[in-house]
């Protein structure tokens, strides 16, 4: 973070300062200006790194690249500009977290980039992206369970910590065959974002009842959405209500076009939420944002 460097370099030039001129009377004067710039860089650091990354935005290994065009499309299409952006925003919420693995020895950095990825997608049309609250990302191999749920599952957060914990490979065939298989990072991550800002059901449940009875009507549109209505059971029976959000992000941005058909009071909402209408493949942003 350029603020975090300025402030280390603006207090190596103060302690120098005071350790060669300790003696003199004029040092407290010239220190004064020091701190006070060291206070500065504290109380502005969002808005300084907002300016650094604007003008120099950071850009990925370029090996990491050629993953994120092989296994991420919403990336792979997006026109040139978007993609700097992108790359931008996943090297920014990269430098954010922190990282534990748990069944691997260390936390791969091809994985890290493809669920950072997922995070970026979510909050593409917005500024708040950074997912400040949740400060460690937590990665299993395959599906595992916790003290918190006694079943092996893919996807949990634990929202007084701000851990978002994710299973590898079922990620990863999720986001291969989508088709198939389910984005549970996607799921989380939008659940991540949502919990940040205070979305509600009905923020975005608006469709004529889609959101009366116990629920399960939703559920049964967005089904319809996936095609997936034989199966509604298996596949949908594990969803709670705190899990609309989720569920209905994967959905909107996998089938955007079935999305629209099938529930288009909820994709409205859900795109002036985001910020994001996923049809534009190569710009999918309806408002324009000031910051990278």
């Amino acid at each position: 973070m350029f603020a975090a460097v300025l402030g280390v370099f603006l207090l190596a030039i103060a302690a120098t300062i005071y350790l060669v001129f300790k003696e003199e009377p004029f040092t407290p004067w010239v220190l004064l200006p020091l701190l006070f710039s060291l206070a500065c860089v504290y109380i502005f650091k969002a808005q300084l790194n907002k300016w650094w990354y604007r003008k120099f935005p950071p850009r990925m290994d370029p090996e990491l690249v050629k993953v994120l065009n092989q296994y991420f499309p919403y990336f792979k299409r997006l026109n040139t500009k978007e993609k700097v952006r992108f790359e931008g925003r996943i090297e920014r919420l990269k430098a954010d977290k922190q990282y534990v693995t748990k069944e691997l020895e260390i936390f791969p950095e091809d994985i890290k980039m493809l669920i950072l990825a997922n995070a970026a997608q979510v909050t593409f049309g917005r500024e708040d992206f950074l997912l400040e609250h949740w400060d460690v990302f937590v990665l299993y191999r395959q599906a595992f369970h916790t003290p918190q749920i006694q079943e092996f599952h893919t996807g949990e957060l634990h929202y007084e910590d701000g851990v978002v914990i994710l299973a590898a490979d079922p990620m990863i065939e999720g986001m291969l065959q989508p088709q198939r298989g389910y984005n549970m990072a996607i799921h989380q991550l939008a659940k991540a974002w949502q919990y940040e800002q205070k979305i509600k059901n009905e923020d975005f449940v608006h469709d004529e009842g889609s959101n009366s009875g116990n629920g399960e009507n939703y559920l049964h549109k967005l089904a319809e959405v996936r095609g997936r209505s034989d199966a509604f059971e298996d596949q949908y029976g594990l969803f709670s209500e705190e899990d609309y959000f989720g569920v209905s992000v994967e959905h909107f941005f996998l089938m955007p076009e079935q999305f629209k058909q099938v529930l288009p009071k909820t994709f409205q909402a859900l795109s002036e939420i985001l910020n994001q209408d996923p049809r534009d493949k190569a710009n999918p942003l309806i408002r324009k944002l000031e910051e990278v």
